[in-house]
């Protein structure tokens, strides 16, 4: 909370690989945080809590074909890249 009230033009974005505990990532939503999702798995486990995709970066450095366009499908639309061949698939 202190990001927020320190920082509010900034938006966290939670990890979920690094502790995807249900309670915790509730607190999470609940505090209006977003959710930095590195796999289609963590995508959809976000969006199945009501998260919506706007609240989501996908954000593996290695992304795969098939994952890109399932976050797409979804409505998740930021997303990040390391190097220009990941710039290319996106």
């Amino acid at each position: 909370m202190e990001w927020k009230t320190d920082l509010p033009w900034i938006k966290p974005h939670y990890a979920v690989k690094s502790n995807p505990i249900d309670q915790l990532l509730q607190d999470v939503m609940n505090k209006d945080c977003g959710f930095d999702c590195a796999s289609k798995s963590e995508i959809k486990t976000i969006l199945k809590m009501g998260v919506h995709p706007s609240n989501i970066i996908f954000s593996n450095s290695i992304k795969i074909d098939s994952d890109i366009d399932y976050a797409y499908r979804k409505g998740v639309r930021y997303t990040t890249a390391d190097t220009i061949d990941e710039l290319i698939k996106i």
